[in-house]
């Protein structure tokens, strides 16, 4: 039935299919999902020449014995980013992180539902039943100069008004003025092996800052950042201001 459906030049006949796939081996038996498993593991332990997502497979059994989620990369997209790079994913998007580390900025969610590749539980009907199985490749945001110090990376407002994320740069032994935003905003310092001071001359506070500390910055604060022997880095998480620019 999935080769039937797929091959339908409608959309929604096509989502139909994907839909009907998805759910097929997430709600197998157990003894089934193993045999496969096993099946595809000892096929790929024999072939000469591996693609990635041969390998990716290899590493998630290890990681995961006997887990379903094994076979996502055949069905999901495979995505690396290099650093400076980004996407969007929207809500009920299924997704798993592998390795490397990335900042993830998300807006209010009452939920997150499991159905593999972890130990948690897993509530494979909740997540069959809120996915909207659209397909179709990942777009990778174009970041946005600032000023020569901060690149903003921003999703689609008509997708996505909770959020959008700064990432700022500033050298050693400068003094770096904040762009005033005309909202509350969160920082996150992730490179500073020195601390370095904050001033908010709205509300006459200073702050020592380093590595790992987070700070909230009240709207339309006037706020300054002095480095000291180091390099610092931090993101900048707020509202979307796409319409507030216009």
């Amino acid at each position: 039935k999935f080769q039937e459906l797929s091959a339908s030049p409608n959309e929604s006949i096509q989502r139909e299919a994907y839909t009907h796939l998805f759910h097929a081996f997430m709600s197998a038996s157990d003894e089934s999902t193993n045999q496969l498993i096993l099946q595809l593991i000892n096929r790929l332990n024999n072939k000469s020449n591996l693609t990635v997502i041969d390998q990716v497979i290899l590493r998630l059994n290890k990681d995961y014995p006997n887990d379903r989620g094994i076979f996502c990369p055949l069905i999901l997209n495979y995505l690396t980013l290099l650093p400076g790079e980004s996407f969007f994913m929207g809500p009920n998007e299924p997704h798993a992180y592998l390795s490397g580390d990335c900042v993830e900025c998300m807006a209010l969610s009452d939920n997150v539902v499991r159905a593999g590749l972890t130990p948690k539980f897993k509530d494979v009907d909740t997540l069959c039943k809120m996915l909207h199985y659209r397909y179709g490749n990942p777009s990778k945001l174009t970041p946005i100069k600032l000023d020569s110090n901060t690149i903003l990376y921003r999703p689609p407002v008509d997708l996505c008004s909770e959020f959008e994320v700064e990432l700022t740069t500033v050298p050693s032994n400068v003094t770096y003025q904040l762009i005033t935003v005309p909202c509350a905003s969160i920082i996150i310092f992730t490179d500073a092996s020195s601390s370095s001071e904050l001033v908010d001359s709205t509300s006459n506070e200073r702050l020592s800052v380093k590595f790992g500390d987070i700070v909230f910055i009240a709207a339309n604060a006037n706020v300054t950042l002095t480095t000291s022997s180091s390099n610092v880095s931090f993101y900048r998480a707020h509202i979307n201001l796409s319409n507030y620019n216009q």
